[in-house]
């Protein structure tokens, strides 16, 4: 018998038609999350004795995420229905947001059949699949004419959504509620050209503001801008993501190599924004500290058609007159109902009002719920007895409050409880996990890299449970990710992860003087270690890297006043730093490092010098560092002012 070819009409049939469309429109998200590898390593697909070796060297020759397509289409290739297969796998990975992306889209799907608002006939067609007829052909042919008439009107005005929104950052799958906000921040923006979400931590402005600009993308023809201004590194690492979309855009936008600076990519981000008629600018985390970087980006007279949309906990002004604000309530009993829905299972009416009454107990605050439903849904554990749990520790837990108001403190200390409960569970699972978040506490919170795989020193630094390697890396941000105390982050290899800035502060609020040091020391080394090999380094991830940096010499200087770090650390961090930022066009910040470096170890050398004994050697060689950065400072100067 002869084996009919893969793409052949009755092989077509071999997977349910609703599985395949399923597959084909979560085909982009799980091809970009996925890793085949992995996904292969517990498979219970059937898969076809070449194939898994096929699909793996996809991505040496082929590049990023080709071998996750191969696999997916070799899977709709299989000559049996591999879907349910396929779903386990994913599952025992986890992927679980991915499993849930499928099985909603396949009930979708079979919802709509039997409306009779689509035809099953309709269903799982790819191109290839396709076996085009002499009748067929007359009809491309016209349709070929269409497509030259569409391509020629995309390039006269451009595609701005598809590039522009890919850096955007992704909706939260679990959004629910806020639809009378939607209309708010609407005629807020229509009125005043700008608007302010305010809001407590944890309240959702940052989620709020993503599913918006994702809502009403079309309005402003996809061009849609997120920036993150908690601070200028902050503000270098958001807008540099946009320097491949310009240089895409023209001529008059083409950055060379030598032109790629912060200051630079900044100027050619306002010009842009002053010759587009119509746009979105979304600025994330305002301080009143940063406030001014914001008029930097800005165009000197703004449209009725260019609208800014700012989230803050503090009132804020623009040019010296108070930004209109839509504040952010906590959810309402309705929308921590439909969160639970959509976070862990349907709700039935006993768990109705075993939500109520934690939601009541939470304050009906959105990220204490977001860290209590993930809890829930990831260990299988009742309401109840999640409500005991947090309602034995709420008692008897004594809180360090982060922030001065009653309601702040309330909030707070809700979060910090909810996240005491996941995080115990989480160190049980792996400590690894845990000291990783732990030291992510310490650096930026928006794309830190991951570990690289069998990297011994890295090993030693922070895992004292085991040798690290590629595996170990990937399942540790994918607990973290399920339990919602990371997100994905793709600028990185092998992976990348955001953690919330809440959390941060929740975790270093949490240690003691001495585990706060050791865990700062951690970071300190390991930004020191991510700078060693940078000869590679793209201009978004170099941002990312000096936003990490400037963050560990912060905290560097606020929590290290007694000195247990080695000074061979300290100075190859600043060495490292400083050198590295004068890379990437930014002197004036390596300068900064300097002249930090030289107040911390006169701090030491004042410590020392009161312990006495050893201390007046340590203090010597303090004396001799101070004076090799004093000099190294007058040479960066020197440099700076020549330039």
């Amino acid at each position: 018998m002869i084996k009919e070819p893969s793409n052949s009409p009755a092989n077509i049939a071999t997977m349910d038609r609703l599985h395949r469309q399923a597959i084909l429109d979560c085909y982009e998200d799980i091809s970009r999350d996925m890793d085949p590898k992995l996904v292969l390593r517990y498979s219970t697909v059937h898969w076809r004795d070449e194939d898994p070796g096929v699909i793996r060297a996809k991505e040496r020759t082929e590049g990023r995420h080709s071998s996750a397509r191969a696999l997916l289409d070799k899977l709709l290739d299989l000559p049996y229905d591999g879907f349910d297969d396929f779903v386990q796998s994913l599952s025992a990975v986890p992927y679980d947001h991915l499993v849930e992306q499928l099985l909603e889209a396949r009930t979708r799907l079979r919802t709509r059949v039997e409306r009779g608002e689509i035809r099953m006939r309709d269903l799982g067609r790819r191109r290839q699949d396709t076996t085009f007829t002499t009748w067929t052909l007359s009809i491309l042919v016209l349709s070929v004419g269409i497509l030259v008439a569409g391509l020629t009107w995309a390039l006269s005005f451009g595609t701005k959504e598809t590039s522009l929104m890919t850096v955007f950052p992704r909706r939260l799958k679990t959004f629910v509620g806020r639809e009378d906000v939607f209309g708010k921040i609407d005629a807020c923006l229509e009125q005043n050209q700008t608007c302010l979400i305010k809001g407590l931590g944890g309240v959702g402005k940052t989620t709020l503001t993503i599913e918006y600009a994702h809502r009403r993308a079309n309005v402003y023809d996809g061009t849609v801008f997120w920036v993150r201004l908690a601070s200028t590194r902050d503000l270098c690492a958001s807008i540099s993501q946009y320097i491949l979309y310009f240089n895409g855009r023209g001529e008059e936008y083409v950055l060379s190599s030598d032109d790629l600076g912060c200051k630079s990519v900044k100027m050619h981000f306002r010009e842009y924004l002053t010759n587009t008629k119509i746009w979105l600018l979304v600025v994330d985390e305002v301080s009143r500290d940063t406030m001014k970087e914001l008029g930097s980006l800005l165009p000197h007279s703004p449209t009725r058609t260019m609208h800014i949309l700012l989230t803050s906990q503090e009132y804020q002004r623009l040019d010296m007159e108070h930004i209109s604000v839509v504040s952010i309530p906590p959810f309402s009993h309705t929308e921590a109902l439909a969160m639970f829905d959509k976070t862990v299972r349907p709700s039935d009416e006993d768990d109705r009002r075993e939500i109520e009454s934690l939601s009541r107990s939470l304050g009906h605050h959105p990220l204490a719920l977001q860290f209590a439903y993930s809890y829930i849904s990831a260990t299988d554990c009742s309401i109840k007895d999640y409500h005991a749990k947090y309602i034995e520790g709420y008692a008897t837990q004594k809180v360090d409050l982060l922030d001065k108001a009653d309601v702040e403190q309330s909030a707070n200390r809700k979060i910090r409880q909810t996240f005491q409960i996941t995080f115990q569970y989480v160190a049980n699972l792996s400590t690894n996990a845990a000291y990783l978040l732990s030291m992510a506490s310490f650096v930026g919170p928006d794309c830190i890299p991951c570990p690289k795989a069998m990297r011994k020193r890295i090993a030693r630094l922070f895992f004292p449970a085991g040798q690290l390697d590629k595996l170990d890396t990937i399942e540790m941000v994918s607990l973290l990710e399920r339990f919602s105390l990371a997100s994905h982050c793709h600028f990185f290899q092998p992976c990348g992860f955001s953690v919330n800035r809440i959390v941060q502060e929740v975790i270093v609020a949490e240690m003691d003087e001495l585990e706060r040091l050791f865990r700062l020391q951690n970071a300190l080394e390991y930004s020191a270690l991510l700078l060693r090999n940078t000869k590679h380094t793209s201009r978004v991830q170099a941002e990312f890297l000096m936003s990490h940096v400037h963050y560990v010499a912060l905290n560097l200087d606020r929590y290290q006043t007694k000195g247990p770090f080695p000074a061979s650390s300290i100075n190859i961090f600043f060495n490292k730093s400083a050198d590295f930022f004068c890379r990437w066009d930014a002197c004036d910040e390596a300068y900064y490092f300097f002249t930090l470096q030289s107040d911390i170890r006169l701090r030491l050398f004042f410590t020392s010098m009161k312990n006495g004994g050893p201390g007046i050697v340590f203090g010597v060689s303090v004396c001799v560092s101070l004076c090799v950065c004093v000099c190294l400072s007058v040479c960066v100067s020197g440099y700076m002012w020549s330039t």
